[in-house]
């Protein structure tokens, strides 16, 4: 009985140091192959990729406040020459000169590489389709998104633009970038030792749609008036702000001279760019006249139902002189402003103290850093109160 018992136990011990030797050699060999046969496994994993590629997101939207469109992502083409089976004729190359947004002698240039050349991106489908009716061996597709700007010139400045990757680098396309663009996906496929090929995707999330308060209508005819403004006096530039008065939204912002978004090429004077209604710094004149009025009024130094008299129709102050564009005689105070009486607030004016008439201006925003608009923008400048002592 007892020699039975010992057997055993011999016997389940040595199961035991069985099972632990097989485990420590399994043990061993993942260390070993992990830690000196990475580069090994690597390559032997991307043998069997069959194919790894990009899925492009689109890029979110942008909107007037009534949904109309102002920039949206379009399907394009991008078209690429295989050169060792891309030969055209000299006839050919005229054709695709006058098909493409390059010269000729771009073409030519192309034709001394090897390999596989990008010729030209975003190409229309009506293009795409215009070049394939010529059957020219070792011409290729490749599909893309673009950025189109329905609006072109109009909502140029306030929209922004792109860059050809359609990351934005200008006016609303460049301040909300991180929430217009969005997340590509990819597709790995996989090559098993067989030949079967199965894969993985990952779908592409799209960016936000992003809604303006701009009113498309607002912003057209502001372009067009601004147009005929500068043209007629022969000015350099112009801008035009509409803003509400109760919401502080800003209803259109134009500036002249513009340019179409859609298309870029060719343009030389740089300065086009420029969004002068958030850059330059400039008088506002009668503009802050109600501002001026309010800190007036704030003051209690005047009466509400005052009258000024404001004849002869100009008036010197400080070495200074200034006129109104006729003589308007007694105006009340509602008057001075409907008229846009330049010797009303001047009269108004120099009984006020210099810190009472800037706080106001200061209460108003200006002076101070612009919030959530426009890149690039500048602050307006308001001066110290001792400026004027």
């Amino acid at each position: 009985m007892t020699s039975g018992v010992v057997n055993y136990s011999g016997r389940s011990f040595f199961i035991q140091l069985v099972f632990l030797a097989c485990f420590l050699l399994l043990l061993s060999r993942l260390i070993y192959i992990q830690v000196f046969q990475d580069d090994f496994i690597k390559k032997q994993l991307d043998s069997r990729i069959a194919l790894e590629s990009h899925i492009l997101s689109k890029r979110g939207k942008i909107l007037d406040r009534n949904d109309r469109l102002l920039a949206v992502d379009v399907t394009g083409y991008t078209v690429i020459a295989d050169l060792s089976l891309f030969n055209p004729s000299s006839n050919q190359i005229k054709v695709l000169g006058s098909i493409f947004p390059i010269t000729e002698e771009k073409i030519q240039r192309i034709l001394k590489k090897k390999g596989h050349v990008e010729i030209v991106r975003h190409i229309s489908e009506e293009k795409k389709i215009e070049v394939e009716s010529l059957n020219i061996q070792g011409l290729f597709f490749k599909q893309n998104l673009q950025r189109s700007y329905p609006q072109r010139e109009v909502s140029s400045h306030v929209v922004g633009i792109t860059d050809i990757d359609r990351k934005g680098i200008q006016g609303s396309e460049l301040v909300f970038n991180k929430i217009l663009k969005g997340k590509d996906g990819e597709f790995i496929g996989f090559k098993s030792p067989i030949g079967a090929i199965g894969g993985e995707r990952k779908s592409p999330t799209q960016g936000v749609d992003l809604k303006l308060t701009i009113d498309v209508r607002l912003q057209s005819i502001s372009h067009h008036e601004l147009k005929k403004a500068v043209e007629k006096y022969e000015a350099e530039s112009g801008s035009i702000v509409i803003i509400d008065p109760k919401t502080a939204e800003i209803l259109s912002l134009s500036n002249y001279p513009t340019f179409n978004p859609s298309n870029r090429k060719g343009i030389q004077d740089l300065s086009v760019f420029r969004n002068r209604a958030t850059v330059d710094v400039f008088e506002p004149g009668s503009v802050v006249k109600p501002i001026a009025m309010a800190a007036i009024l704030k003051s209690k130094k005047v009466d509400m139902e005052a009258r000024i008299n404001t004849s002869p129709g100009w008036i010197e102050y400080e070495g200074y002189k200034t006129s109104d564009f006729r003589d308007y005689g007694n105006l009340t105070l509602s008057g001075i402003i409907s008229h846009s009486s330049n010797v009303g607030m001047v009269k108004l004016c120099r009984d006020q103290q210099p810190e009472n008439l800037l706080g106001v201006f200061s209460d108003f925003g200006i002076g101070a850093q612009p919030v959530n608009i426009l890149i690039p923008s500048r602050e307006g400048f308001l001066p110290q109160a001792f400026c004027y002592e």
